[in-house]
């Protein structure tokens, strides 16, 4: 390939890609940098090379995994508890890698008024850590090396050429070159979860057949998660480079300042939901009936915060402030950019109300009736007043057919039933809204007025309003021959 010229658009591209090392060997040879003795040890050793191999053999390790548990129970009659504790700690099989998690619950229970009222309380909470320090090896060519024959670690080809990086590492103030055994920790990413659940319900016996009973819940969430390119990893030394300014006389002005550079996203999340209930259920000669209503109140929230920091150095938690509004020349690809600006701020509010209702009555067990309705609504919609909720129901009958006697005397059919129902369905999407909602790209300029733009994430719409579908649906279930044969 290299001698019918498939690289040469390549290697005078002014974008400095990065070149198979291949190429760049027989280029190097072309060029009389190199002997045609040294161009063949190269070559040698790229036959002998594969960097699978190397990469499971010095990134890799036995995977494990550990548990732990402990469970504690008891009670009485009237009271009963448990807690528990779990460990576990999971070592991935790639050597830099690994995850944690504790978890903490209890349940209390208790019964009151002669076993009439009853309460539940419970608490569960987790916090999971994650930890990954690996280098990235995505992406290298097969005939690559780790490390030399030697032990000794290897530089291998990334973002730029070889040939480009040689040329201004006089220049520029740090390394350009990627060695991964040298970047084992050096870039590492930690995320840490917290989750904590509390919830409560309590149920009474008001008389006979007729139960209220209620249920609460808080919900809450932390994530953290927090990049961190040590001031020698070859993150921060990239950005440092590509930035780097000539200002004449051999001097530099650096837009991105020495040091590391250290990324945190952080969310908290919280919601409380609260159910109520009234269950009656009566049974007397031919006549079944049950009956259920209540509502429910759900709210979510939760905020997102995000930044970069650079010339940041951990010992004393220190960093400095850069220019995101000049664009500068970038060192390898000559083009004209911004320094990436990454801070962001979040929010979400979802305020859910729903009403609900349902019956159902069977006589002589066969033949069947059943209503339900429900009204739900919701802040996403809101534009009208009166499309902020939507009423939902449905109907539907049975007949047992094998509860019939012109059907007692089959000996194949076990089971017969028809069923109509006629209704209306609803959900809703909470990535909608009736108001546009737009991102602001801070750091980046329009190409012509030179300022700030938003981009557009959801267009206006007044008319939204929540999904609403009509349902009829009728069968016939049946089992045949000692349900061999069924449809239910």
């Amino acid at each position: 390939m290299y001698e019918n010229g498939a690289f040469g658009s390549l290697i005078r591209n002014r974008r400095n890609p990065v070149i198979p090392p291949l190429a760049e060997t027989l280029y190097a040879f072309e060029q009389g940098q190199i002997s045609a003795q040294e161009r063949d040890a190269a070559l040698e050793q790229f036959r002998n090379a594969d960097i699978r191999k190397d990469i499971d053999q010095y990134l890799t390790r036995p995977a494990s995994q550990q548990q732990h548990a402990l469970n504690v129970s008891g009670g009485g009659t009237n009271h009963n508890y448990q807690v528990s504790i779990g460990y576990d700690k999971n070592l991935s099989s790639e050597i830099a890698s690994d995850f944690s998690r504790l978890t903490l619950s209890t349940q209390q229970s208790w019964k009151l008024a002669k076993d009439k009222f009853r309460i539940q309380t419970g608490a569960y909470w987790v916090q999971s850590d994650s930890y990954n320090g690996m280098p990235q090896v995505a992406g290298l060519f097969p005939y690559e090396r780790l490390l030399d024959g030697e032990g000794n670690p290897q530089e291998v080809y990334r973002d730029y050429s070889i040939r480009f990086k040689n040329s201004v590492k006089d220049i520029l103030p740090l390394s350009w070159a990627y060695v991964p055994m040298e970047e084992i920790g050096k870039s590492s990413t930690v995320n840490r979860s917290q989750d904590l659940r509390l919830f409560a319900t309590a149920n009474y016996q008001l008389t006979k057949g007729l139960e209220w009973s209620t249920n609460y819940q808080y919900w809450t969430n932390r994530n953290q998660n927090t990049t961190h390119n040590s001031p020698d990893s070859y993150a921060a030394r990239h950005l440092i480079n590509s930035f780097a300014q000539p200002v004449g006389n051999g001097e530099l002005e650096l837009p991105i300042p020495l040091g590391g550079t250290l990324d945190q996203r952080i969310s908290d999340s919280y919601s409380h939901t609260l159910r109520t209930q009234v269950n009656y259920q009566k049974n007397w000669t031919n006549h079944r009936l049950n009956v259920f209503g209540g509502g429910e109140l759900k709210d979510f929230q939760s905020e997102l915060y995000g930044n970069t920091s650079y010339g940041y150095i951990a010992e004393n938690g220190s960093s400095l402030p850069v220019d995101y509004l000049t664009r500068f020349v970038n060192q390898g690809s000559s083009l004209s950019r911004n320094i990436p600006f990454t801070e962001e701020f979040g929010g979400r509010v979802n305020r859910f109300v729903s009403g609900f209702a349902n019956l159902g009555y069977s006589y002589k067990d066969k033949y069947l009736i059943n209503g339900s309705f429900r009204r739900d609504a919701s802040n996403l919609f809101g534009v009208n007043t009166n499309q902020k909720s939507v009423p939902l129901w449905s109907a539907g009958m049975g007949w047992i057919l094998s509860e019939e006697n012109f059907m007692a005397s089959s000996q194949w059919v076990d089971f017969a039933k028809l069923r109509l129902s006629y209704g209306f369905n609803g959900n809703t999407n909470p990535n909608a809204t009736a108001v546009s909602t737009a991102r602001r790209f801070v750091a980046a300029q329009n190409l012509i007025t030179r300022l700030p733009f938003l981009g557009v994430e959801t267009p206006p719409n007044p008319e939204l309003r929540w999904e609403r579908i009509k349902i009829i649906n009728a069968g016939l279930d049946f089992e045949f021959l000692a349900s061999r044969f069924r449809d239910r």
